[in-house]
């Protein structure tokens, strides 16, 4: 995921924080910068529910590459380990 208009990657905890702060509310479209990325789908949360998944998974994964210690994500593995 990426912080627009930076283009900047955003880390775990604001991909966690996206996630926590949407997955009360039932929703079906998604409104993009421009409206050519307005998306429209039945099943849009639990699309957004993989998409930050594979995105904190995939960053986790890096921080253990370079070697950094994840001692400090501890409460952004809610959704990684399962989440309901």
């Amino acid at each position: 995921m990426w912080s627009i208009p930076n283009m900047i990657p955003l880390g775990v905890p604001a991909v966690d924080t996206i996630w926590r702060r949407l997955k009360p509310f039932d929703f079906n479209t998604s409104h993009g910068a421009f409206a050519s990325m307005t998306v429209r789908d039945e099943e849009l949360k639990e699309r957004l529910r993989m998409s930050c998944e594979t995105v904190i998974r995939k960053l986790i994964k890096e921080m253990i590459w370079a070697g950094r210690g994840l001692e400090d994500m501890g409460e952004y593995f809610e959704l990684t380990l399962g989440d309901d």
